[in-house]
């Protein structure tokens, strides 16, 4: 998935037809003498240019792929002047990187036993890179699950898995200059993005043994032993041009050249034609002339900082295409005015950006033991049949009509709707009369028969009787949390839950443990964001994630929620290669929706606005999916 808009298609036509008034000769003739005169020669005229205006609210800094940042505008940019890595029957972008897509069936994927010795960098069992040595738990070769994992003696000769990927480049590839692309376009981008000073993590470079060329048009990408994926596309580095630099090219030679924000050399349907402070042009790259894959003529991309001027820009024609910088999603007045508009369309798109109601299960206080009697916190969360009670009475319809205009999607679990293994009779409902069983159930009750009132314990184990269900909610002071709060607090009252909202300033509410609430583990409710990670999300609630004093109160599993059925489901998704990933996940996610460490909420999208017109070419030309049912 992509960017989202819908345009306005704006035509500039550049005439060049001049014609010369010349006088016409005379010539004294006799009878005899005949004269003849040549036809007149039309002068040709230029074809139409249409040009596509897109606003933006910056520019980025450079088109270098490794500097460590990466606004929007930069990868609106990057998308025109790149590529598709995977051939697609459907796409519209013109030739792709790679003449097919590995897979296990056609070869492309292979794993090979590797053998290993003391002191090795490997990937464990449960997906971490670490150094081998005894008591390391590890895959021997030929074992695809954690119920086969060993625990190296440190003697044994010991092998693992290794993956190999083949990729295959498309025949006939150059670049906007007319160099053709090679394998070591590719290479060359592997060691800029391993490179030591690049900014980032470099989580897959460190999992990545070698990434070669096996010949002229092919490159071979080799794994830590130990380390499996379904992620394919992320083993692909897009090239870079490399006969632009020196074989000894660093990070720091090739950050700092200045083509990067002027006229670098293009594998895209577009090619960088100027760049100034407050204006982008793009011109087609005529080694990439399908006329599908670069319906403009131009693109011309301008800044304008402020919403109001670009919204009036985009109303008088000056702008075809609002871009995501402008964040409309955040807007219900603009987006609701948009809308009504005959020449407008929102083009959306969800990001693997997700938010949730996390459940603190196990307060840091219960580490060493739990006791009400002495101060901890009543185990309000303990029995995973009051999460889901509580998971039965939220309103989350309402959270997501409430939030981005109506515009954000609801999460079955730890995955977005579009990669869910669940049914629909597996995924979350608002159901407040099962929700009422199940807190009758665990032992809570209505003991005043006064629904305004909160339910007291009668009989929940580990909390003392008479203790009322009346919790906090933590929450930061943005406007999108102060939205969610009143849903909640209406939503769990009526099941008897009495809510308090806590706002904090964010820094604070995620401040680092043990003295930070959440990460510290001193909460009770907290509605909370995350940022895709590097791995499969289900990894946020893996046990070896719990902030605690062994790992320096770094982890992202706040609940304090540990589950060895889960863990394992997890590390298997984590590992699994392409034809085992499906089966690994419906594990996953079904541990996840019995266990419910958190209430997954919605996605934070991002929208595009463009004019009606222009929506579907606009839509193809950003892939932002196959007859978007946005563009009419």
């Amino acid at each position: 998935m992509k960017r989202h808009l819908s345009l306005f298609l704006l035509v500039a036509l550049f005439l060049a037809a001049c014609t010369s008034n010349t006088q016409t000769p005379t010539a004294d003739v006799t009878e005899s003498t005949s004269v003849t005169t040549d036809a007149p020669t039309a002068t040709p005229t230029e074809e139409p240019v249409t040009v596509l205006n897109v606003c933006t609210a910056s520019l980025p800094e450079s088109a270098f792929l490794y500097d460590g940042r990466n606004p929007v505008a930069k990868q609106n940019l990057l998308t025109l002047t790149q590529r598709e890595i995977f051939p697609y029957a459907e796409s519209s972008h013109g030739a792709a990187l790679l003449s097919e897509t590995p897979t296990q069936e056609n070869g492309g994927i292979t794993l090979q036993s590797a053998t290993v010795s003391l002191g090795e960098t490997v990937v464990d069992a449960n997906g971490d890179l670490v150094v081998l040595k005894a008591g390391v738990t590890v895959r021997p070769s030929g074992c695809r699950s954690t119920e086969c994992a060993i625990s190296w003696d440190g003697t044994e000769a010991l092998y693992l898995d290794q993956m190999v990927v083949r990729f295959q480049l498309a025949d006939g590839l150059a670049w906007s200059d007319g160099a053709p692309l090679i394998v070591a376009d590719l290479v060359f981008s592997f060691d800029l993005a391993s490179d030591p000073q690049t900014p980032g993590l470099q989580w897959m470079e460190s999992r990545t043994a070698g990434y070669t060329a096996e010949s002229d048009s092919v490159v071979l990408w080799t794994g830590v032993p130990g380390f499996t994926t379904a992620e394919i596309e992320r083993l692909f580095w897009q090239p870079l041009p490399s006969h632009l630099f020196t074989a000894d090219a660093t990070w720091e030679s090739v950050s700092a050249d200045p083509r990067w924000s002027a006229e670098i050399a293009s594998l895209g349907a577009y090619q960088v034609g100027a760049w100034t402070e407050d204006s982008l042009q793009l011109v087609k790259n005529h080694f990439n002339a399908n006329d599908d894959a670069a319906p403009y003529g131009e693109i011309q991309i301008r800044v304008i900082p402020d919403l109001e001027d670009a919204l009036a820009a985009f109303s008088n024609g000056t702008c075809d295409v609002l871009d995501q910088s402008y964040h409309l999603e955040r807007d219900v007045e603009t987006v609701a005015s948009l809308q009504t508009d005959p020449e407008a369309t929102l083009l959306v798109e969800q990001t693997s950006s997700w938010s949730q109601l996390a459940f603190g299960i196990k307060p840091a206080s219960y580490d060493e033991y739990y006791n009400p009697i002495y101060g901890d916190r009543p185990d309000f969360f303990g029995d995973a049949r009051t999460r889901e009670a509580i998971a039965g009475c939220l309103d989350r319809e309402a959270i997501q009509e409430a939030v981005f205009a109506g515009l954000a999607e609801l999460w079955p679990s730890f995955v977005s709707a579009e990669e869910t293994t669940l049914s629909m009779e597996e995924q979350l409902i608002r159901d407040p009369q099962r929700a009422a069983q199940l807190l009758e159930a665990v032992g809570w009750r209505d003991h005043d028969l006064n629904p305004d009132t909160p339910q007291q314990a009668w009989y929940v184990y580990g909390i003392p009787t008479n203790t009322t269900f009346s919790i906090n909610l933590y929450v930061d002071s943005s406007a999108l949390s102060q939205q969610i709060v009143g849903i909640v607090q209406s939503s769990l009252g009526e099941c008897g839950i009495e809510v308090t909202p806590v706002t904090l300033p964010a820094n604070q509410l995620y401040a680092p443990g043990p003295e930070g609430l959440l990460f510290g583990r001193q909460f009770d409710l907290a509605l909370i964001g995350w940022a895709p990670l590097t791995q499969i999300d289900c990894a946020l609630y893996e046990s070896n994630q719990i902030p605690s004093q062994d790992n320096q109160w770094v982890g992202t599993n706040i609940a304090g929620w540990s589950e060895a059925l889960y863990d394992k489901a997890c590390n298997n998704a984590s590992l699994a290669l392409p034809d085992e990933m499906r089966g690994a996940l419906q594990r996953a996610e079904a541990h996840f929706m019995s266990g419910l460490p958190a209430v997954p909420l919605f996605s934070v999208p991002e929208v595009i606005a463009v004019k009606e017109s222009a929506c579907s070419a606009v839509n193809d030309l950003w892939d932002f999916g196959i007859d978007n049912p946005s563009c009419p």
